[in-house]
C-alpha cells in the first residue's frame, strides 16, 4: 500500500483500502486507521471469532469498520488517521 504516494485522500478513495475506527471509551478519544482490504481479511479470517461464526461479514464490504476486534487485529498496520 503506498500511502505516501497517494496521499491520504486518495488511499481513502481507494477501494482496495479500508478504514478501520473505533470509539470505545477506554481508548482516549476517536481512533482510526486504514489499512488494505487484503491485510484485514488476512487477520480477521484467522483470528476473530465473530468472522468465523458468521455473525459479522463487514469486513469483505464495508468501506469504513467500526469494529474494536478489527482495529484490535490491525494494530501496528496501516496509517494513523485520527
Amino acid at each position: 500500500m503506498s500511502i505516501s504516494k497517494n496521499g491520504i485522500v486518495g488511499a481513502t478513495n481507494n477501494p482496495n483500502n479500508v478504514v478501520v475506527s473505533t470509539s470505545e471509551r477506554f481508548i482516549s478519544g476517536p481512533t482510526g486507521r486504514i489499512v488494505s482490504r487484503k491485510t484485514l481479511l488476512n487477520r480477521v479470517r484467522s483470528k476473530c471469532d465473530v468472522y468465523k461464526a458468521g455473525k459479522c461479514k463487514d469486513c469483505e464490504t464495508a468501506k469504513e469498520i467500526p469494529c474494536i476486534e478489527a482495529w484490535k487485529l490491525t494494530i501496528g498496520t496501516g496509517k494513523k488517521l485520527y
